[in-house]
């Protein structure tokens, strides 16, 4: 692949972006994600996901910029998928076209079939450009398309004052002699893998193994940006919340629960310790990650909360108070140069679901707020 290439004006496309670079132009950038970053592609290299780096440079400064990891999938066919991106340092009208016949480039060199991308927030205005090129939403999300921010720059007394009062109670009368929540290390993996592994036996999915996250956590721990939260009960381990900060903000990972001492509320107290742990550190921000996106509209909208979203783990998270943030969806597009845009068939639609189950994603239709 040309590592340069020549764009009328005085932008220029890049393909070898160093490293280093690439995550110090995510880091500047506000509201940009660790999912763009190289960390994030090396942590996805064992499982098969290959990367890509596409910059729009102007007098040698990256001002666009958009990685998309792809794999070859039934032997012969190749997705990919583009998770927070692009990142724009600028409002400039000509970048977000400039920078999708970039994509559309690298797509047709690699023979992407399937190419899934979702905007960060500051990347809303790609949006036109995905859809005038025939990318559709997709009902799956391939990352999350809602989440809870939460200012972490206030003292304690602040951020209880900003929680649902239920949440406040329990984080006051929390008794440090029956439970304790620390900061653990590489070798409490196994025991924050088995309290989510029981999680995901209670709400039906399966995490990945034991070794994914000994992975990530080598990779991040590199430059110390990886924390693991455990919570304990005379030495058991109850409850567990794995994050990585990025930039300004800490970022909620996965989270599990044994389900035992649900009197003593772990999770809550797992919770509070991040919040203060984020500040203590000089961090901006908290960020749930996930928030089930029909129970955030209903939360902006001030709609009823049906009893069904009060008792999911979603309400939970919003618990802690913060900022309801709708993302970008998810598009897609099935691109098969002989026989068009199939996508748009019941043909077309059948082959992206397969797809789908190759990255991972999950219908946004499996909320239980949906009718």
């Amino acid at each position: 692949m040309s590592t340069t290439g020549h764009i009328p004006g005085d932008i220029e496309a890049c393909f070898d972006v160093p490293a280093a670079e690439w995550n110090r132009f995510l880091e500047a950038v506000p509201g940009s994600h660790h999912l763009q970053s190289t960390l994030w592609a090396e942590l996805k290299a064992p499982l098969g996901w290959e990367p890509d780096r596409v910059a729009l440079r102007r007098k040698g400064a990256i001002v666009a910029a958009i990685q998309v990891l792809h794999r070859r999938v039934a032997g012969c066919v190749r997705v990919g998928y583009a998770p927070r991106g692009p990142v724009f340092s600028e409002e400039n009208e000509r970048l977000p076209g400039l920078l999708m016949s970039e994509l559309l480039k690298l797509a047709r060199r690699r023979k992407l079939v399937y190419l899934t991308v979702q905007p960060p927030q500051i990347g809303a205005g790609f949006v036109s450009e995905l859809q005038a090129n025939g990318f559709a939403v997709t009902p799956f999300e391939v990352a999350p398309t809602a989440t809870v921010l939460i200012d972490v720059q206030y003292p304690a007394a602040d951020l209880l004052a900003g929680m649902r009062r239920s949440t406040r109670r329990v984080i006051r009368k929390q008794d440090p002699n029956q439970l304790r929540v620390r900061t653990g290390s590489e070798s409490d993996l196994p025991a924050f893998h088995a309290l989510l592994s029981a999680t995901g036996r209670r709400h039906g999915f399966r995490p990945p193994a034991l070794e994914y996250f000994r992975n990530m956590w080598r990779l991040f721990s590199a430059s110390d940006d990886i924390v693991l939260f455990l919570a304990e009960v005379h030495g058991e381990a109850v409850a567990a919340e794995l994050d990585v900060t990025f930039g300004d903000t800490l970022v909620t990972k996965r989270a599990g629960w044994s389900g035992k001492f649900p009197e003593l509320h772990p999770a809550v107290m797992v919770v509070w310790t991040a919040l203060n742990w984020a500040r203590d550190r000089g961090l901006r921000c908290y960020d749930m990650e996930r928030f089930d996106p029909v129970l955030a509209r209903l939360v902006i909208d001030g709609a009823e909360i049906p009893d069904a979203g009060k008792q999911s783990h979603h309400w939970f998270k919003y618990g802690f108070g913060g900022t309801m943030v709708l993302l970008p969806e998810n598009y897609e597009t099935v691109r098969l140069p002989l026989l068009g845009r199939m996508y748009r068939t019941a043909w077309g639609r059948r082959l992206s679901a397969s797809f789908r189950r190759w990255l991972g994603s999950r219908p946004v239709s499996e909320s239980n707020l949906q009718p």
